[in-house]
């Protein structure tokens, strides 16, 4: 029995073909528990005179009795209890010889269905189904561009949240970069108030002269004006490199128009 045959019938009966060959064979085995079982049942309750047993007739030693005055035979009990699982081992290994041959007559016989007719069986609720998949049903080429586009979706958003880390992180950094100078452009008046005994002018806005005063902003000349001069240097000297926001600005006018900037700045 192949898979194919297996699922059919699987489906059919709603249990595999396995489980109903284990269910007579269990069913088996229960009936010989319960006639081991009556049979024990029935030696317990013979007396054992009757199943053979005897004390020594010599009269030297005299039986045990029980509180009824019978005679106990100990050695009763063991012999039937042994007897009873000998039995019982005989059975199931002789009900396992017989439904071994029972299963394979049943699955190559019985549980079988042709390999010509697999694809000709219809069951019931298969009736009115189309199996034929529609035509804008996914394809295995667009299944594995779907899932490599999520990939680099996931990819994209895992990098846009490190970048937003960072930034918020720069953005806490300046906030207390400001908070400091704020506090110390604050403290300032009132220290020359406290000297002066005059009243400091009051500021209505922030004072960011750090973002130029500073030695960074100086060395990269934030905020100088490079003028005429800077563009003429540039025009006669095309490998000197603008250093400031002005001569950046210069720079694109230069590049985008030459000879107009000569003309403007005098040069020809």
């Amino acid at each position: 029995m192949n898979d194919a045959t297996t699922s059919l019938l699987t489906e059919h009966f709603s249990y595999t073909p396995l489980s109903l060959i284990d269910d007579v064979i269990n069913s088996i085995n229960n009936l010989i528990y319960q006639a081991i079982s009556s049979l024990e049942s029935g030696l317990l309750s013979t007396p054992p005179e009757r199943l053979g047993f005897s004390h020594a007739a010599n009269g030297s030693t005299i039986p045990d009795t029980d509180e009824d005055g019978n005679v106990v035979y100990p050695e009763a009990r063991l012999e039937i209890e042994n007897g009873l699982h000998q039995l019982e081992t005989l059975l199931e290994s002789t009900v396992d010889k017989a439904f071994d041959k029972f299963e394979i007559v049943v699955l190559r016989n019985t549980f079988r269905v042709d390999e010509e007719l697999l694809g000709w069986v219809r069951l019931k609720h298969y009736e009115n189904l189309t199996l034929r998949p529609p035509p804008d049903a996914p394809t295995p080429e667009s299944i594995l561009a779907q899932r490599r586009k999520l990939q680099e979706t996931k990819k994209l958003n895992r990098l846009l949240k490190q970048e937003c880390a960072r930034n918020d992180a720069i953005i806490s950094q300046l906030r207390s970069i400001v908070s400091a100078v704020h506090a110390t452009d604050t403290s300032k008046p009132a220290t020359a108030k406290e000297e002066s005994g005059t009243p400091a002018p009051e500021t209505n806005g922030l004072d960011l002269s750090f973002l130029t005063s500073s030695p960074a902003a100086r060395q990269l000349r934030v905020g100088v004006d490079a003028g005429s001069s800077a563009i003429a240097g540039f025009a006669g000297n095309p490998e000197a490199a603008p250093t400031s926001l002005g001569d950046f600005a210069e720079t694109r006018r230069w590049i985008r128009d030459p000879a107009k900037t000569r003309r403007e700045s005098g040069l020809h």
